[in-house]
């Protein structure tokens, strides 16, 4: 027997797994993707990506890529917001803008007589219920408010104008019982000499403001035009309403 060999007697040495990196087993009965994040790919299945080993088995180093850019993202998703808004606000402005313009739009209104006419935006309209233009030689309505009629009275009844003011004055004085009727000073509705009344009462329920041009016009014939609309419409109200009354003109 060589010195240089082993004694027959002595079992041949085997390799020893102390020299070799212990064998990881993955626990078994656990999520296969939750395995694969701590280096145990699903069975069968080689670990993807570089591996390192460790004191317990291989560990799997998970991919490092760029880190996503929120500050971007939320630009983005801000920009679209912004162009949404604008684009929604054009719009919105393009059909004020027409509403507007159809709304300036004039149209005249002759009185049954064909004497006289207001001229209005386009928004009023005559109105022609037999029951309430009685008495009227035209009346007219923008919404379910807003009002103004024509009366016409021959000059023969009245020895002036002065006269006829202070008639009118005492007509919306017994309408309004309670209630003052001032006058206002002489004043022009274009041409024509004219005074104006103003009186707020309670009218069939409602409480109701009126204006009242009393017109001189010059051709035999005396002129209300009153307008009118709701207490509460009063202060919002009055331009439109005293512009429209103020357009009477002698055709």
């Amino acid at each position: 027997m060589s010195k240089d060999q082993p004694p027959d007697f002595l079992p041949a040495r085997q390799s020893s797994t102390a020299d070799q990196p212990p064998t990881a087993v993955p626990p078994q009965g656990l999520d296969p993707q939750l395995l694969a994040r701590y280096g145990h790919p699903p069975s069968g299945a080689a670990p993807a990506g570089p591996v390192q080993w460790g004191p317990y088995g291989p560990q799997q180093q998970l991919p490092v890529g760029p880190r996503p850019n929120i500050r971007r993202r939320v630009i983005i998703v801000l920009a679209i917001i912004l162009a949404a808004a604008l684009c929604l606000g054009a719009l919105a402005y393009l059909e004020i803008g027409e509403f507007g313009r159809q709304s300036k739009i004039s149209k005249g209104f002759v009185t049954h007589s064909g004497c006289c006419q207001l001229t209005a935006t386009k928004n009023w309209t005559e109105e022609t219920d037999p029951s309430t233009v009685e008495g009227t030689d035209l009346m007219i309505t923008e919404g379910v408010d807003d009002y103004i009629a024509v009366y016409a009275y021959p000059g023969t009844d009245f020895d002036s104008f002065s006269d006829f003011v202070d008639a009118s004055q005492t007509q919306w004085q017994t309408k309004a019982i309670g209630f003052p009727v001032v006058v206002g000073p002489q004043r022009q509705v274009g041409p024509l000499p004219s005074r104006q009344l103003t009186v707020g009462f309670p009218y069939q329920g409602t409480n109701v403001y009126f204006w009242i041009n009393l017109i001189d016009g010059e051709n035999g014939h005396f002129y209300q035009v009153a307008g009118w609309t709701t207490q509460d419409h009063k202060e919002s109200h009055q331009e439109q309403i005293t512009t429209v009354m103020d357009s009477f003109r002698i055709r």
